[in-house]
């Protein structure tokens, strides 16, 4: 019997062909399907995103997008909060780069040339009863103005150095403008006969032998006491005056100053003022413009301190450090004068433009003496005669000692002739001033000392820098003037004015709308964004969470029906 052949078993897991386990054919991607392909790049795309989320999620600990998109909610709303306290300061850091004082800055070639138009009015005081005057009358003035100059500046010589500082030098021109004053400059003014009045004042304190001599060719002269002289001669062209020449025996450095002429800005027109050096806000805004020295000196020499005569603190008018909230007062620095005025803060207003600024006034304690202000001891000139002849039939103010407030003697810088400065007609002076002659009429709205400051800048908006110049008559030493009144007699008053271009004033606009629209709205974009999403992400966790329980519910109730 043939045996019979065992069949071996057959494992047909063996031959189960898997899905997983066909060979790739290895084709072209000429010949594959696109659509195929591109779902294929899609969910690779997917996948990728879902694999960020998860490890960013995983880090972060959020369980799911919604979690994620709160969080990114949560920073725009603290973005917001940051953006309101701080992007402020910083916009400002930005501004103040583009104001300092070196080539390139946004304000620049402003500062090196005037780009406004600046207007230096002058208002004589013409004298009415000059005879009579002479013979014992109290003066009659009558007020006779504006003329009218524009004023130019130009600086030139200009030279930065490595420690944040620029020195230069500024050339002034004026120029007559008839469209804006009330009569031609060859209009003719009776006023007082100022070089001798000088003359007189310094043969009174002056030595015995020149005073002397002096003194019988001044009795011997014929002239008068008032002369009549055109405006333009009065103020910048000068005229020739023998008393100016005769005077250089008693003070021979006046010589070198008017060369035998005489004008009350003689002869400034067509000059500078004085070497300056001051800094540039590069290192520190907070000294943007500060005057480091004037004529290579850092100090004054013309008063009795050094308080006074610092200039550390100063600046010229043109601009200065951008003045916030805290700053109650400024300095400003006036060659002409020599003498650091401050000005202090009265209110914050907007102008026509709605440009908001602050405004400066002349601090009302300038024109005090010592011992009505204190502080002012160090400005004080004490005016002692050496000659002990008196023949004046009048009392003098120079009696009094200190003068009563509302003058300021600036005699040290001008050859220690008797010149003084007060407010146009005497505003806010003791009333013994304005009584010792008639016309005068103070108004606080035309006669006041005051400075517009756009605050985000320290840019000069608007200035009414009005002084007036006065003479004081000490004649009580000569016979032949005994008559004439011992008082501070009013010459003229002038004002600086000058307004911004309406181009200037929209740029001004703009810089002071900057730092403070910007950070709004960015706040408020971060802060309408991560709001919105902080909400919308809450609803759809919410909605998440009332169908997880209403799923719940639901097999909740088929598990009990089972």
């Amino acid at each position: 019997m043939e045996p019979i052949a065992h069949k071996p078993s057959i494992n047909r897991e063996i031959f189960t062909i898997s899905r997983d386990h066909v060979p790739v054919n290895r084709v072209s991607s000429t010949f594959k399907d696109p659509i195929d392909n591109n779902d294929h790049v899609k969910s690779r795309r997917d996948g990728c995103l879902d694999n960020i989320f998860k490890g960013f999620s995983k880090f972060f600990f959020f369980r799911d997008k919604t979690s994620l998109a709160a969080f990114v909610g949560i920073i725009f709303i603290f973005s917001a909060i940051l953006s309101f306290f701080f992007l402020p300061e910083f916009i400002l850091s930005i501004i103040h780069k583009k104001i300092i004082l070196k080539n390139g800055s946004e304000i620049y070639p402003n500062w090196k040339r005037l780009p406004v138009p600046l207007f230096n009015r002058f208002y004589f005081f013409n004298v009415l009863n000059p005879k009579e005057i002479e013979n014992g009358a109290k003066p009659r003035l009558a007020e006779m103005g504006p003329f009218t100059y524009r004023l130019f500046l130009q600086k030139y010589d200009i030279h930065h150095f490595d420690n944040g500082t620029v020195s230069y030098r500024e050339k002034r021109v004026w120029k007559f403008m008839r469209n804006m004053s009330i009569a031609d400059d060859t209009t003719l003014i009776t006023t007082l006969n100022t070089p001798l009045t000088m003359s007189l004042s310094w043969l009174s304190r002056g030595g015995p032998l020149i005073s002397g001599a002096l003194r019988v060719l001044l009795e011997a002269t014929t002239a008068s006491f008032f002369i009549k002289m055109p405006v333009k001669q009065l103020l910048f062209e000068g005229y020739s005056d023998h008393l100016t020449i005769l005077a250089m025996a008693a003070r021979p450095e006046v010589e070198t100053f008017y060369r035998g002429r005489f004008g009350y800005f003689y002869p400034k027109n067509n000059t500078d003022d004085g070497l300056y050096r001051v800094s540039t806000g590069e290192n520190d805004i907070r000294r943007l413009n500060r005057i480091e020295s004037y004529n290579n000196l850092s100090h004054l020499k013309f008063w009795t301190s050094n308080e006074c005569n610092n200039l550390r603190k100063s600046t010229k008018s043109e601009t200065r450090a951008p003045p916030g909230n805290e700053t109650t007062e400024l300095h400003m620095f006036n060659a002409e004068i020599c003498r650091v005025l401050r000005l202090v803060y009265q209110k914050s207003h907007r102008e026509k433009s709605d440009l908001l600024v602050r405004r400066f006034v002349l601090d009302p304690n300038t024109f005090k003496n010592f011992k009505d202000y204190p502080p002012n001891a160090c400005y004080h000139v004490k005016r002692k005669r050496n000659s002990p002849v008196t023949v004046s039939f009048r009392s003098s103010i120079f009696e009094r000692d200190p003068l009563p407030s509302g003058v300021i003697d600036i005699g040290p810088c001008k050859f220690n002739a008797p010149v003084f400065l007060s407010h146009p007609h005497f505003l806010n002076a003791d009333p013994i001033y304005r009584d010792s002659v008639t016309g005068m009429k103070p108004d606080p709205v035309n006669h006041t000392f005051w400075l517009d400051v756009e605050p985000t800048t320290g840019g000069s908006v608007q200035v009414a820098a009005r002084i007036q110049l006065n003479i004081g008559i000490d004649s009580q030493s000569f016979i032949r003037y005994r008559y004439l009144p011992q008082i501070i007699f009013p010459i003229l008053w002038f004002e600086y004015r000058t307004q911004m271009t309406d181009e200037l004033l929209d740029r001004l606009k703009l810089v002071q709308w900057l730092p403070k629209a910007i950070p709004m709205y960015i706040s408020y974009l971060f802060l309408s964004l991560g709001c919105t999403m902080c909400i919308v992400c809450t609803f759809i966790r919410r909605n998440r969470i009332l169908s997880t329980m209403k799923r719940a519910a639901v097999k909740l109730h088929l598990v009990r029906k089972k």
